[in-house]
């Protein structure tokens, strides 16, 4: 897919397993997000991991890197082309500077953008410049904390166990444990440099685990509900929903928009 709408532009890219790409920066500010898949993104000595849902706001000119998952990747980008950027509404602060948004209302806008454009192919252009100015109105009201601060090698550890244990992360005690630091002072580091605490931070990727499911496979919302810890059905859906703005059906169709050609 892609929806160009006079300096703004949407595409929808797909990124080979293991795909990586060496430093490089992009002339406009990007808003992007992972619809399914998962990237690594480094800027400097920082990096961060997106999953499904996972945001990430790349002004101008940063230099960062990427390293794809170990399975296909989709990912929804809105660039804000250098002319586009005289607007006032887009040097809003929420642009100026890289962070990822892992929750909240700007996630959610994206997710419901995608949903509309797919539906109403004809007001594309209306919808992406809407679109663009409820993210920039979330982000706002997101404030300014930081996606990732730098984090010595130890909770970066932590947090890699998080991923490839979403869904049946173990508890704070174990994890501080395991890294040799009393919970207390894993706790306060998580939370300095991750932005939420530990518990939290292993919830959303519960959900997005589970939304990535949804969006990459044809199982069973049952099977996947099951499989990713949640009461039932009913249960994964209200979570999604909370998460996304969608059902896991409008989800999963959403997620399959085609890649730009």
């Amino acid at each position: 897919m892609k929806i160009d709408a006079g300096g703004v532009r949407l595409v929808v890219t797909d990124y080979a397993p293991g795909e990586r790409m060496a430093p490089h920066w992009h002339p406009g500010t990007q808003v992007s997000m992972v619809l399914r898949g998962a990237v690594e993104e480094g800027v400097g000595r920082r990096e961060h991991q997106g999953t499904a849902g996972a945001l990430v706001v790349k002004p101008a000119g940063t230099v960062h890197r990427n390293l794809f998952g170990p399975v296909p990747t989709r990912m929804v980008s809105i660039s804000i082309e250098p002319e586009a950027e005289a607007d006032a509404a887009c040097r809003a602060a929420a642009l100026a500077r890289w962070r990822w948004v892992d929750a909240g209302e700007a996630p959610r806008v994206l997710w419901r953008l995608l949903q509309s454009a797919r539906a109403e192919p004809e007001r594309a252009a209306q919808l992406l410049l809407d679109g663009l100015w409820e993210t920039l109105d979330a982000l706002e009201a997101a404030g300014s904390a930081p996606a990732t601060a730098e984090a010595p090698g130890w909770l970066r550890r932590v947090r890699d166990r998080l991923h490839d244990q979403a869904g049946a992360a173990p508890p704070v005690r174990d994890l501080a444990r395991a890294a040799g630091v009393h919970p207390v002072s894993l706790a306060r580091a998580f939370r300095r440099a991750y932005g939420v605490p530990v518990t939290e931070y292993a919830r959303r990727l519960r959900v997005r685990a589970a939304a990535d499911r949804v969006a990459s496979t044809e199982l069973p919302l049952a099977r996947i509900a099951y499989e990713a810890g949640f009461a039932d059905q009913a249960h994964l859906t209200r979570e999604l929903r909370r998460a996304t703005g969608l059902t896991p059906g409008a989800l999963r169709r959403a997620a399959a928009t085609p890649a730009a050609v």
